[in-house]
């Protein structure tokens, strides 16, 4: 299979690269809460709001609005499970072109899966954090800013965020990119075996094959002489009476 089509064997050399660079990654910011760090870190530095302000909420016994999902842990499982489903439909694939199984239909699907799920991640990860009416935060700061004033683990937690988005924008470009190829290559197979011809033909077989013999049958009435019209009834019985009369 893949001596035959070596692009396909580099596009999953490609993809298992990528896929396991994003395991990686997301594993990592789910393990060690980099959410929760970042938006500390741009609290402290009034560039959005402030997680340790939600202790005086509940001091006053007063309702703390709402925790922006952008640093939510929701959203780091989020990201992993859909590195996690990436790497299942990598070993989907890998499975088929072993065994010399060639889907179109399954590889436009999967493609076009990923590149939702990945658009996904990105669009998350650029949430706006409008919880604070005096530090509005429209896009994350550590996308709007330079890491290069932060020092220690500050500094760190701003790079590992720019990397994470910088893996999930690849990742939907990637399966973008595959998504056109597969459609194409989807749309060039449906016409080389003329399946829309086929389908049409079977759609208008089963449309009117029960009208056909359902006039058939009519006909086949109508078309008898009269004295044998006169045999054929539900119950045996005549409709014009027998020969004997």
């Amino acid at each position: 299979m893949f001596r035959r089509d070596p692009l396909h064997f580099l596009l999953l050399l490609l993809e298992l690269l990528v896929v396991a660079v994003a395991l990686g990654v997301f594993a990592h910011w789910r393990t060690h809460g980099l959410r929760t760090a970042l938006w500390a870190t741009g609290g402290e530095r009034g560039w959005n709001s402030n997680p340790r302000l939600r202790i005086y909420y509940y001091a006053n016994h007063q309702e703390p609005p709402e925790i922006p999902f952008l640093w939510t842990e929701s959203l780091a499982e989020s990201l992993l499970g859909i590195a996690i489903v990436n790497a299942a439909v990598w070993a989907t694939r890998v499975a088929l072109a072993c065994s010399g199984v060639s889907l179109p239909l399954v590889g436009a699907f999967y493609d076009l899966l990923l590149s939702g799920l990945w658009t996904f991640g990105v669009n998350a990860q650029t949430a706006s954090d409008l919880t604070d009416p005096r530090h509005l935060s429209p896009r994350p700061w550590y996308l709007e800013r330079s890491c290069a004033g932060l020092y220690g683990q500050d500094g760190a937690t701003c790079r590992q965020g720019k990397t994470s988005f910088a893996v999930a924008v690849i990742c939907m470009v990637l399966y973008f990119v595959r998504s056109v190829g597969s459609v194409l290559r989807l749309a060039y197979w449906c016409g080389e075996y003329r399946v829309l011809d086929k389908c049409a033909e079977w759609i208008g077989e089963c449309w009117t094959g029960p009208k056909q013999e359902k006039a058939g049958g009519s006909r086949f009435y109508k078309d008898r002489p009269l004295m044998e019209r006169g045999r054929i009834s539900m119950d045996g019985s005549s409709y014009l009476g027998s020969e004997s009369d």
